[in-house]
């Protein structure tokens, strides 16, 4: 019904449980009519549909009523000159006319001003340990966590039990003093911590816009008794019309304006990963987890989410990131954890791990000093 009719709309489902009860109903009819037996008459209805796929599939993807694409009308862009990286503008100051994030130091934000402590993490897969007594400090305000490692290393396994996504096997982990439940996903994004992915889980049948609107938490929307209130439809559009303006700021910081209506899944890889962090940065989470936010990205988008990076860290957010671009690691992170075989084998600034003779090993196999 859904496929025939078109996805996405109501008339569409309608429409067309309407002509497949119809080709139901009337090879019934036609048994009767003309004598001819129930079996027969099932694999008719069979090649009927069958045809009616192939026919949909080949000439109308989208089905009889194809989903109609909402277009968010945002107000015009100043007249000034181009660059290629606008000034950071966070969502937060858009809204409430605070000042932007590079002019506010960590104690200006109590409420973002959170620590993150990694303590003991295990997590075993079989008789594999995947992790292994992993402790880890990380502070706002003083530069992104910077988190590498060779592949295999454990890296994103730490993030997935860090945010419920996989079930530790020991340890704890704290934000601000206070031991977090990590048994959910949705219970460690509730506590203040959320994370992106290496691919980028976005709706891809949805715009750009419609995406970033699904970062909040606790919309009035999510709860079913609400939706059924007289006034529900009125007090939704309110919030909606709210979500947008810190939508459109985070699409400006992160040069997103140009495609705000153009389906996610039109988006090039780099996009993605903006489009990615933008949803993250519309939680207004106090720390944010990110799992290589820059591979795949051209440099200038590079450039645009680094300088995004600082400028968050600078007004607060506590942030790590699993990164193999040393260049992004050097630019941004003060302190760096080195992880290989599930443990951590350094901690330091990026210049200090990069000459660290166990870091050395970990990536080239060898025990071989830097030279120089």
């Amino acid at each position: 019904m859904v496929i025939l009719g078109g996805r996405g709309n109501n008339l569409g489902v309608i429409i067309g449980a309407m002509v497949l009860e119809g080709i139901t109903e009337s090879t019934r009819f036609l048994s009767a009519w003309v004598h001819l037996t129930p079996i027969f008459m099932a694999n008719l209805r069979m090649l009927i549909f069958g045809i009616l796929l192939i026919v949909i599939v080949l000439y109308r993807r989208e089905g009889i009523f194809p989903e109609r694409k909402r277009v968010y009308r945002l107000p015009a862009l100043p007249d000034v000159p181009p660059s290629p990286v606008p000034a950071a503008a966070p969502p937060r100051a858009a809204m409430t006319n605070e000042p932007a994030l590079a002019d506010r130091a960590p104690n200006d934000h109590p409420d973002l001003a959170a620590a993150l402590r990694i303590e003991r993490i295990t997590k075993r897969f079989g008789g594999v340990e995947a992790l292994r007594d992993i402790t880890m400090l990380i502070r706002p305000g003083s530069g992104v966590t910077g988190i590498i490692g060779p592949n295999g290393s454990g890296k994103s396994t730490l993030f997935n039990v860090i945010t419920g996504i996989m079930p530790k096997d020991a340890g704890a982990v704290f934000l601000d003093g206070r031991m977090l439940d990590t048994s959910r996903g949705d219970l460690v994004a509730r506590q203040g911590i959320v994370r992106t992915f290496q691919i980028p889980k976005v709706a891809r049948q949805m715009t750009v816009v419609e995406n970033l609107l699904t970062g909040p938490m606790g919309q009035r929307g999510e709860h079913l008794i609400v939706l059924f209130s007289p006034i529900a439809p009125l007090r939704l559009r309110r919030d909606e019309e709210s979500r947008l303006d810190g939508a459109l700021a985070v699409m400006n910081l992160l040069g997103l304006r140009h495609v705000a209506n153009e389906y996610a899944g039109t988006l090039s890889g780099g996009q993605l990963k903006l489009l990615s962090l933008g949803i993250a940065l519309m939680s207004d989470s106090q720390v944010m987890l990110l799992d290589e936010p820059t591979a795949g990205v051209n440099p200038i988008l590079i450039h645009r989410i680094t300088r995004t990076l600082k400028d968050l860290s600078a007004g607060g957010h506590t942030l790590a990131c699993i990164e193999h671009n040393m260049q992004v690691i050097a630019g941004i992170c003060e302190i760096v954890y080195v992880l290989d075989a599930g443990q951590v084998i350094a901690t330091g600034s990026p210049d200090a791990v990069r000459r660290d003779p166990a870091v050395i090993a970990a990536y080239l196999g060898s025990r071989a000093e830097p030279a120089g």
